[in-house]
């Protein structure tokens, strides 16, 4: 089950869900991946395939040159293997690490010291994550366009100010339930120009104070999530009037809202975005963060 396209190895992970936890036919997939790719690997997805720590180390001493790793759902995985990766695979740029609980911030610190190269990082779920780890992250790979941090609920204002004055090329950053304030939402706006998809959904101490110099300085959004945000029409207005390549809005309609300010957007964003003042979220296009 395993294939190589230019360097690219997949391993199939539509088998049938009791063949994920056998550990003897992932091992022999493993071994065959290494025999025929070595160096050559550049990217590698194992999501949803239940690797161990052993496994994973024996990948890291051979593929020396990785430039992407998607281990998300890989619930086995420990800060012991990954300490292996970071370094061995110093050229990681794309790093998926999504419901890893037992990863922790020892070794994003470790990663982040040896994979100065990093732009893209996904740390969903994984709970221990703490803003030491993050401003290690900040300090190191200046180059970060992508974080996703939701559900990483010990985070909060010191960390990702400090992402945001140190990684001005933030594309995309996602702070679903996280415990932030106006104060990093300020900061954000301030440094990152660049800022195209920000989800904030759960982020209760969020009000109009930030939103609206986010509206402001951040006119390149095309993805904006404020569910359970305090915010009232006024942020809805800026946005409306600053934000015209806003594609996907998302928002919990308050009572201090009027059905004129979901006018505004409809008039002022785009004739392709649809507004639902019955829905929790409005939705106009899929949207990618490619370019």
């Amino acid at each position: 089950m395993i294939w190589l396209v230019k360097r690219r190895v997949h391993i199939n992970r539509f088998l049938i869900p009791e063949d994920l936890y056998r550990r003897d036919i992932y091992i022999e997939y493993f071994q065959k991946l290494i025999e025929q790719t070595g160096y050559l690997l550049l990217n590698l997805d194992c999501r949803l395939v239940q690797l161990k720590d052993d496994t994973l180390i024996e990948i890291a001493n051979v593929c020396l040159n990785l430039e992407s790793l998607n281990l998300a759902y890989c619930f086995y995985i420990t800060d012991f293997s990954m300490l292996v990766i970071s370094d061995k695979c110093p050229a990681l740029k794309f790093l998926d690490m999504a419901r890893n609980n037992r990863v922790t911030s020892d070794a994003v610190i470790k990663i982040a010291e040896r994979c100065q190269a990093l732009k893209s990082l996904n740390l969903y779920r994984c709970h221990s994550i703490t803003d030491e780890s993050i401003m290690c992250i900040a300090d190191n790979c200046p180059d970060l366009n992508s974080l996703d941090l939701s559900e990483c609920r010990n985070i909060t204002d010191i960390s990702i100010i400090r992402l945001a004055q140190k990684c001005p090329a933030l594309k995309m950053l996602n702070l679903y339930e996280c415990d932030i304030t106006d104060k990093a939402i300020e900061c954000v706006a301030d440094n990152c120009p660049k800022l195209r998809s920000l989800v904030l959904d759960g982020c209760i101490d969020i009000t109009d104070l930030s939103i609206i110099r986010l509206a402001q300085k951040c006119p390149a959004l095309e993805m904006l999530n404020l569910r359970d945000c305090d915010i009232t029409e006024l942020s809805i207005l800026m946005i409306a009037d600053n934000c015209r390549a806003l594609q996907h809005f998302y928002i919990l309609k308050g009572d201090d809202m009027t059905d004129s300010s979901y006018l505004w957007i409809k008039r002022f964003i785009s004739n392709q975005i649809t507004v639902n003042l019955n829905m929790r979220y409005t939705i106009s296009q899929p949207y990618s963060s490619s370019a």
